[in-house]
């Protein structure tokens, strides 16, 4: 497996979607929603722990146009965009939007399948029997935000992708 590789994005049957490489950041933000009630003057507040946490994951990075990448990350974007180089970095931006904007809906109007996300040792593909949360082995994400910014002139896009962790289907 090549660098490039190790952080990626995928649709459920294996569809490469984007390689997120080069200069990726991931971080993973874990957030437990308390309850508070606020109490008669001079009492402290009261919360409660409901366990109602949520689990985002950002992956950060810039896309480079074909010419700045090794030859071997240009042969693998060649295959998932369908065709030789030059491969642009707006190219790589536009084919994120398209998987993101062409998805088919549900009749209860949600995503009928999620997204893979491949981090490193890190997967975030698992069933909930699969679900390791020590081992890396995480549920499918869902794309919650994806900014990319353009650099006129310089080839490239950065860009910023939220993705939050979880299953679409109660087990």
């Amino acid at each position: 497996m090549s660098a490039h590789t190790n952080t990626r994005l995928e649709t459920a049957d294996g569809t490469v979607v984007a390689y997120l490489a080069p200069n990726f950041e991931v971080n993973g933000i874990s957030d437990n929603d308390l309850t508070a009630d606020a109490r008669p003057r001079g009492e402290p507040m009261l919360a409660r722990d409901l366990q109602l946490i949520s689990f985002e994951v950002t992956a950060q990075g810039q896309f480079e146009h074909s010419d700045q990448l090794p030859s071997g990350h240009v042969t693998d974007l060649e295959s998932i965009v369908g065709h030789s180089a030059p491969i642009t970095a707006r190219e790589q931006v536009n084919r994120i939007r398209e998987f993101l904007h062409d998805r088919t809906m549900t009749a209860d109007g949600t995503v009928a399948k999620p997204f893979h996300f491949y981090d490193g040792p890190d997967s975030y593909d698992n069933v909930a029997g699969d679900i390791d949360w020590a081992a890396g082995q995480f549920p499918p994400v869902n794309v919650s935000a994806f900014r990319p910014v353009d650099e006129p002139g310089a080839g490239r896009y950065e860009y910023t992708l939220s993705l939050q962790v979880g299953l679409t289907e109660h087990p």
